[in-house]
């Protein structure tokens, strides 16, 4: 933003500037124009008063000088002028694969963010709920500078997922990393969730006869030696909204060795299992 400071007393035009921490600042008559291109939250401008000269006096003693003394600036005058810089930005928030980092193309998964100075919750509508669009992100309005969290609400169903309760927090300052979009200074977050994947734990039971006092009886011992197989029992979709497997496919083959095998890493759905 450039921002122009005019002087009530017109006397600005008199300075010029000696020092700046902004890149960015010019005296045109008697209005400071400051431009902030890399925002520095306290900032300082330092004029000094223009002089017919830039001169130190100076009082000579020499024998072989007949000049005594030049004319010059013996105190300098100095304004010195700090600036209070509001970083602001809007927040775009996205929901990805904690593991693979794609988009979650969700609607409606529900957030909330408190200002961690203030302690209170941003209220951009009646329910101070932010919520997803099908894109699977939402964006705020302009936040001040400040300290923030983000909390996913739990009352809610993200189909493939689990609920991330870890809050997840996130400044606005000269730190952060500002990107302009449609004009609009913007911070990108990406909020995480993991998905569900579950293990699914194969016994073969057989049983053995044991003699006793006369009387046989029964107990259960693992088997080994079984071959079996996996089958998705319909189309079964990844969280993104790929098909994984299709109806009837076979997942996997595999043996039962000392009565148990365990396969791992599987999206949610329906499977069938087949000796």
């Amino acid at each position: 933003e450039t921002k122009i400071i005019t002087d009530e007393n017109n006397v600005l035009s008199n300075y010029e500037i000696y020092s700046s921490d902004i890149d960015n600042v010019k005296i045109e008559d008697n209005n400071l124009k400051i431009t902030i291109n890399n925002p520095k939250q306290n900032a300082e401008i330092r004029l000094l008063k223009k002089h017919y000269t830039n001169s130190v006096a100076l009082i000579y003693y020499s024998g072989n000088n007949q000049k005594m003394i030049r004319s010059g600036i013996l105190d300098p005058v100095v304004s010195s002028s700090k600036l209070n810089i509001n970083i602001k930005a809007k927040i775009k928030v996205t929901k990805i694969d904690k593991d693979y980092k794609f988009v979650i193309k969700k609607s409606n998964i529900k957030f909330k963010i408190k200002n961690i100075d203030t302690g209170k919750y941003l209220c951009e509508n009646d329910d101070c709920i932010f919520k997803t669009n099908s894109s699977g992100y939402f964006i705020t309005n302009i936040l001040d500078s400040g300290n923030y969290q983000i909390e996913e609400l739990e009352d809610q169903d993200v189909y493939g997922y689990l609920w991330n309760s870890t809050p997840l927090t996130f400044s606005i300052d000269e730190n952060s990393k500002i990107v302009y979009e449609n004009n609009e200074p913007t911070i990108k977050i990406d909020f995480p969730n993991k998905q569900i994947r579950a293990h699914i734990r194969v016994y073969k039971i057989g049983e053995s006869p044991v003699i006793k006092n006369g009387t046989i009886s029964y107990e259960e011992i693992p088997l080994a030696g079984a071959e079996c197989k996996l089958y998705a029992a319909e189309d079964i979709y990844s969280a993104d909204g790929n098909i994984v497997y299709k109806k009837d496919q076979k997942i996997i083959s595999f043996p039962i060795t000392n009565g148990i095998r365990e396969i791992q890493f599987l999206p949610i759905g329906n499977y069938c299992l087949k000796e």
